[in-house]
């Protein structure tokens, strides 16, 4: 299948572009975006192979998309959607890879040719796939990337008999066995953990499991499958319950050593297990989505349920409640309306937790951008890459209830200081200078000088409004952090001292008791204990 992206900012020539396409290849998955800045956002998730987008969008444009896709060798054919007068602008992509330009509006005869053009290049990149994968096989069946292949393609159904026996020579296809999806906490900038994770799996012993074979599943940048198989005559009868159990003992010692949240997702018991591996490999799919909202249970077993069909929340209601909310001031209203629209979203079950936390951050940016006039268009941009990023890392829907009502409080905080004094305005951009720095090194005089203000003159209008000294200030935002990460993580003391702004952890350590009358240790076992 392939995977086709859509960007345009018009809701209904997007709607419409992907029903015809969806109608005329069934085959490809289409997904959409309305603007360049959510298209980039979710290349960042998803492998696409083709990009079609608009080139007049706001904020960011078509072209400037195409850029930076190119820049960071994103592996998919680019298309532009173009009027008659934008061909000068759109020349300068020339060089970028852009593969084709469609005049709008798009006639039928040119979107039939284009897809018909896009199964020609997709047929060739497959041949030459193939024909890689052959030459690999021929160096060297053991070879990581062609195991990865063939054991992708098997749990997709898409093996032929070639293929089939190449897999035979790494995995016996006989008797019983499970699929796992595993999916681990990956934070902007963080190195993978894959190939460690693997091994440290395949070398666990679990009851009833003869051996586990792990790879990296297509098309995600923080996702293993593993498949387990069973012993043949095993001395006693196989319990998945018990399974899970000691993969929950797994999760928990790997959390404690890698500091990131991990989930598995298991499926039934399937035997023979080759011929069903296509409906073993859903089920393990499912149960790992369905880990997102059980943040209590690490291993989530495959169960037959009935969605709620109609479980999908009004996101223009909930954001017009949240936005009403804010105007009023009013925490408590806000609070409920993402606690509703969570309760929503647990029925759903099945609906995908990256879709869901997608169309969450879309309508946290669309709040913000609805209320907020003081920013300029660069540090709105800065805020909207920082609520889209705290959304999409989260591993479960407890950590999105939480962030989602911490990205409406920081909106809330700029919307109530939109329309005060100068002074006033000067002192919340600090405020928020220090919020998006505090993990770097701050004094008085820089953040002064980065105002153009006298240091001893700023240091008074700070206290003056705000009731505390800068530097008090910068402490009491570290601590916050700390405190935050102490309860929801599990992180060395030393790397959360390094991560909220102190190189040395003796001094944090000072300075937390100073601030909170116990130690950080302390601190988070009281809590926790609670």
């Amino acid at each position: 299948m392939h995977k086709i992206l859509l960007v345009d900012d018009e809701p209904r020539q997007l709607r419409t572009l992907a029903a015809i396409i969806r109608r005329l290849r069934p085959h490809y998955e289409v997904s959409v975006a309305h603007s360049g800045r959510e298209a980039l956002h979710l290349t960042e998730t998803y492998a696409f192979d083709a990009v079609v987008s608009d080139i007049r969008m706001p904020e960011m444009d078509g072209l400037e998309l195409m850029e930076a896709l190119f820049q960071r060798q994103y592996n998919a054919l680019s298309i532009l959607l173009t009027g008659y007068k934008d061909f000068e602008y759109a020349r300068k992509a020339i060089g970028w890879g852009i593969m084709d330009y469609i005049v709008k509006p798009i006639s039928r005869h040119a979107l039939e040719n284009l897809l018909e053009r896009l199964d020609d290049r997709f047929s060739i990149a497959s041949k030459e796939q193939n024909s890689m994968m052959r030459m690999a096989k021929q160096l060297d069946l053991s070879l990581p990337v062609y195991q990865t292949h063939l054991l992708n393609k098997w749990i997709q159904g898409r093996l032929n008999g070639e293929e089939r026996e190449g897999l035979a020579e790494i995995i016996p296809l006989d008797g019983a066995g499970i699929i796992g999806h595993l999916e681990y906490e990956r934070p902007s900038g963080a190195e993978r953990i894959d190939e460690q994770l693997q091994k440290r799996l395949e070398n666990h012993s679990i009851p009833g499991i003869k051996s586990v074979y792990g790879f990296r599943l297509d098309g995600a940048n923080n996702k293993l499958g593993f498949v387990f198989l069973l012993h043949l005559r095993p001395p006693a009868p196989f319990m998945l319950g018990n399974m899970a159990r000691t993969l929950d003992e797994w999760i928990a010692e790997a959390e404690d050593d890698t500091g990131r949240t991990i989930q598995i997702g298991l499926s039934e018991k399937f035997d023979p297990l080759f011929d069903n591996i296509e409906k073993c490999n859903g089920q393990a799919e499912i149960a790992l989505a369905r880990g997102f909202y059980e943040p209590d249970n690490r291993t989530v077993i495959y169960r037959e349920t009935t969605p709620v069909l109609d479980a999908i929340p009004d996101w223009h209601e909930v954001e017009s409640r949240i936005a009403d909310a804010i105007k009023k001031s009013d925490a408590h209203k806000w609070s409920r309306a993402i606690n509703d629209c969570m309760a929503r979203l647990r029925l759903s079950l099945d609906r995908p937790p990256e879709l869901i936390k997608h169309e969450m951050a879309h309508m946290l940016v669309r709040v913000a951008k609805s209320l907020i006039r003081s920013y300029s268009d660069e540090r709105f941009a800065g805020l909207e890459k920082e609520i889209r990023a705290s959304v999409m890392a989260c591993m479960n829907g407890h950590q999105l209830r939480i962030r989602s009502k911490r990205a409406i409080e920081r909106v809330a905080d700029v919307y109530a200081y939109g329309t005060t004094d100068p002074a006033e305005e000067y002192v919340r951009q600090c405020l928020s200078y220090v919020d998006e720095r505090y993990t770097q090194e701050l004094s008085l005089e820089g953040i002064a000088a980065y105002f153009h203000f006298n240091s001893s003159y700023f240091s008074g209008l700070f206290k003056q409004r705000t009731g505390i000294s800068l530097s008090a200030y910068i402490t009491k935002r570290r601590m916050k952090e700390a405190k935050r990460l102490l309860l929801e993580t599990d992180d060395s003391i030393s790397d959360i001292a390094h991560h909220v702004g102190y190189k040395d952890a003796s001094y944090f350590i000072r300075i937390f008791k100073r601030e909170s009358g116990v130690s950080p240790y302390k601190f988070r076992h009281m809590n926790r204990l609670a």
